[in-house]
């Protein structure tokens, strides 16, 4: 819960955070060695222990799993905000559950969490899964 919490509040300040975080201790009413121990703990948080560092340094470090194709293929044609809400599902599932890399996994092991991904979409939205003929829709190529 925390991973996600810190990544979708800081994800949207991009790659200027550290800063971001000086300027919010700064104007703190705590005194400067606190506010200095403050943020070496943060980073240390952020980017140790929660292994969000680069991700939220690199604004293309996080490559979501599936792409629309893929995931209109597990769950059908899914149009406007319907699809958003999806693709951040992804994002949020992606960013709770894996620490590593993606790029850094074997074949196998990709196609193993994209299937526990595609399992939580197809439970996370039945309204799109369940639709009658999402099996009969023209494929989708990539």
């Amino acid at each position: 819960e925390l991973r996600w919490s810190l990544y979708s509040t800081l994800k949207p300040i991009g790659t200027m955070w550290k800063e971001a975080l000086i300027l919010a201790l700064a104007s703190s009413q705590q005194s400067m060695t606190d506010c200095v121990q403050q943020y070496k703990d943060f980073i240390l948080l952020i980017e140790n222990n929660l292994q969000l560092g680069t991700t939220l340094t690199d604004k293309n470090k996080l490559n979501l799993l599936l792409n629309g194709s893929q995931v209109q293929r597990a769950l059908g044609r899914i149009e406007g905000r319907g699809f958003r809400d999806v693709m951040h599902e992804v994002e949020e599932w992606q960013v709770r559950n894996l620490w590593d890399d993606a790029e850094s996994m074997d074949d196998n092991e990709r196609s193993q969490v994209e299937t526990q991904l595609i399992d939580h979409l197809v439970a996370a939205f039945p309204e799109y899964a369940n639709r009658p003929n999402v099996a009969e829709l023209e494929p989708i190529v990539d």
